[in-house]
């Protein structure tokens, strides 16, 4: 995924927004923490959410208006940005006390309607990592690419490796830097930062699935793993192995769920033929079927609407899936 802004020149110093715990009161102001050097870019974390999404507030010291601050979400399993704000007066960083007496309250019910948690929050890390007793490390290839084109790939100490993203070859940045990682409270998964001209692509990889030899060990075949990773074919074979076609993750979410919130629409129909359950919910109370019509692929509709996927499940905004479709001819089939 990524995020667009021409006024922000280089990335971030970490510094945690940190909210007290008891209601009705909370921190003063963020406090530095370590993170990414300087750059004239500051984060401030807000939370986490157990699905698996983060706030932040994103400041940058020099623009053509001086100063200013937005607030971020990001869907860290979809790398979609959820929220982005209008700039906010700031006045940097030695200001901070100043900015939060004035916005704490707009904070505050971001980080609320987006269900963040003030006691979870991101981690700022180098590209290169320690978390749950591995060595992580993100890479490009080529290291410094002249074109922008290049592979992100991550390895660990387990001697495993994946390629995580791809630029595309018809049009790829002028230039490209991997600037770090953010690494998730919740999850085992860490987004990798990295800076395409003028904008900043955040890509996700899980620590533990998909990696070149590691398998899941919740049903034979590690069905999870090349779900997670968007391998159709081994999705397939695994299938095939006797793979369970409804295998949860750690939120509870079948491998069905999961390859409709990653938009991994080429292994719908297999799982949906070995049987899996269609209408499987999120936290936001979306189903495959509310994804499909989200991202507007009619032929994962018309397959999960074959397999009885149920067209009136409302989720948790109260909207079918029908409302979330763009185009007039996937409404009208799913009414």
């Amino acid at each position: 995924m990524v995020f667009r802004k021409s006024s922000f020149i280089r990335f971030f110093t970490l510094l945690i927004l940190a909210f007290y715990a008891v209601i009705g009161a909370f921190a003063d102001a963020p406090a530095q923490a370590r993170g990414f050097s300087g750059h004239a870019l500051h984060l401030y974390p807000l939370g986490w959410s157990s699905e698996g999404r983060w706030g932040a507030l994103i400041g940058r010291e020099a623009s053509a208006g001086g100063p200013e601050i937005r607030i971020l979400v990001i869907d860290a399993v979809t790398d979609e940005v959820l929220h982005y704000s209008d700039a906010l007066v700031w006045s940097g960083p030695d200001s901070s006390d100043a900015f939060w007496n004035r916005y704490s309250a707009l904070v505050l019910e971001i980080a609320a309607s987006f269900d963040l948690e003030s006691t979870l929050r991101p981690d700022v890390r180098d590209a290169r990592f320690t978390t749950g007793g591995y060595n992580f490390e993100f890479t490009m290839d080529p290291p410094s690419p002249v074109d922008g084109r290049y592979t992100l790939r991550i390895q660990s100490s387990r001697g495993d490796v994946k390629d995580v993203y791809r630029s595309p070859a018809s049009s790829p940045p002028g230039m490209s830097v991997l600037l770090g990682a953010l690494v998730s409270p919740f999850e085992e998964r860490a987004l990798a930062v990295i800076r395409e001209d003028d904008a900043y692509r955040f890509s996700g990889a899980h620590l533990t699935l998909g990696f070149a030899y590691r398998q899941s060990s919740k049903t034979p075949g590690g069905l999870l793993s090349a779900v997670f990773n968007g391998q159709e074919y081994l999705v397939r074979s695994r299938l095939a192995s006797g793979a369970d076609p409804d295998e949860k993750d750690e939120r509870g979410y079948p491998a069905l769920l999961v390859a409709a919130r990653l938009g991994h629409w080429g292994m719908v129909a297999d799982l949906l033929s070995a049987g899996a359950s269609p209408d499987s919910r999120d936290g936001n109370g979306r189903t495959a079927l509310h994804h499909a019509a989200f991202a507007g692929d009619e032929e994962a509709v018309r397959r999960l609407l074959a397999s009885g996927a149920d067209r009136t499940i409302r989720d948790r905004a109260g909207r079918i899936p029908g409302d979330l479709a763009a185009e007039a001819t996937l409404r009208a089939l799913l009414q």
